[in-house]
């Protein structure tokens, strides 16, 4: 009797260390980083060793199921959520994309028949059955991979990117589109993770559609309130006022409907570290500083605005002459490609490590 009471209390002590060890795994930390170039090792390590708490990147459909009948392919997502996850951060997938045997535009939305949307809907559930809380991946492929390394499931699933924008999402009736596109994704979202979050593509705040226009004319579409558990915006600004009106009004608009309990992601924040062309250039010492500012005026706000995460747009800059998508993209990395430090990176650090 002894040796069964003792053999019990051993069982539960390893089972309770596992359990621990696997909801404590990962930073915790408030603040993370878009990906912009693909991460090599190097990347990995230095994420981990910044602090980062989480890393936001497409998960695009039509890589992974690039025909009808070629089924899933996840070795490139295994690859990058599994090295995520062994050095300490959680993965914050964007899920877009439409196939080309969906669509001959993948920014449009899979929305044209039921085909359409049932394929969509077992992509997401495909996706989230494999890398979300009991995920088929973290209980077999990322244990090979990965030995005596706790997993971090996913938590967040955010739907498309930017959809007030018509190079991300067509423009005519973008916003009815749009918040149909959340009402399809939610349901299989919840149904294969009961604790998975929908949280609402990121917008910038001040292009028009302005992000607060945007997300009142999606309350406009019966149930979509119901469908999503947490906004997003990217405040771009060129100075701190504006960048606190950006997130003043998007809240507002969250309480105007009475979802003011609701969270919100800054799934972008950043300024290029080059001078000139564009007002969200500002110069090596002009991005620290407005890194230190924003940093420093949302994790103060965070309980009052409802932020759930802070994520600087973006990690490493591009390689020189390398075509880039805005005025500030090819400076807006914490590393220059060639992984040297900027001072920007050193203040994200002392952030992310703290807090």
């Amino acid at each position: 009797m002894m040796r069964r009471a003792m053999l019990f209390v051993l069982v539960a002590v390893a089972t309770l260390s596992l359990l621990t060890a696997s909801a404590s795994a990962g930073s915790k930390s408030f603040f993370g980083v878009v990906q912009g170039p693909p991460f090599s090792g190097r990347d990995y390590d230095q994420l981990g060793k910044a602090g980062t708490g989480t890393v936001r990147f497409g998960l695009v459909w039509n890589n992974v199921e690039p025909n009808p009948t070629s089924g899933f392919h996840w070795d490139v997502y295994d690859a990058k959520i599994g090295n995520l996850a062994a050095h300490g951060v959680r993965s914050f997938p964007t899920v877009s994309g439409s196939p080309g045997w969906i669509s001959n535009q993948p920014k449009r939305p899979p929305l044209g028949s039921e085909r359409e949307r049932n394929r969509w809907r077992a992509f997401l559930s495909a996706a989230v059955n494999r890398y979300g809380h009991g995920g088929t991946y973290w209980r077999t492929t990322y244990h090979v991979q990965h030995p005596g390394k706790a997993a971090i499931p996913i938590t967040e699933w955010q739907i498309w990117n930017e959809p007030n924008l018509a190079k991300f999402f067509p423009k005519k009736h973008a916003s009815s589109n749009y918040a149909k596109l959340v009402k399809l994704s939610a349901k299989p979202i919840r149904t294969a993770d009961r604790q998975a979050k929908v949280i609402l593509a990121g917008m910038p705040a001040f292009l028009r559609p302005t992000a607060d226009k945007f997300l009142g004319k999606l309350y406009r579409t019966k149930g979509f309130k119901k469908s999503f558990d947490a906004a997003a915006l990217h405040p771009y600004a060129e100075n701190m006022k504006k960048y606190v009106t950006a997130i003043k009004r998007i809240r507002s608009t969250l309480k105007r409907h009475h979802d003011k309990g609701k969270g919100l992601w800054l799934t972008e924040v950043g300024w290029g570290s080059k001078r000139g062309h564009g007002h969200l250039n500002a110069g090596k010492q002009g991005q620290k500083r407005l890194l230190k500012k924003s940093f420093s005026v949302s994790l103060h706000k965070r309980r009052e605005w409802h932020i759930d995460g802070v994520q600087w747009f973006d990690w490493r800059d591009p390689a020189k002459g390398e075509a880039s998508s805005c005025s500030f993209c090819s400076s807006a990395g914490l590393l220059k490609h060639s992984y040297a430090k900027k001072p920007a990176y050193r203040v994200f650090k002392r952030f992310a490590k703290r807090h």
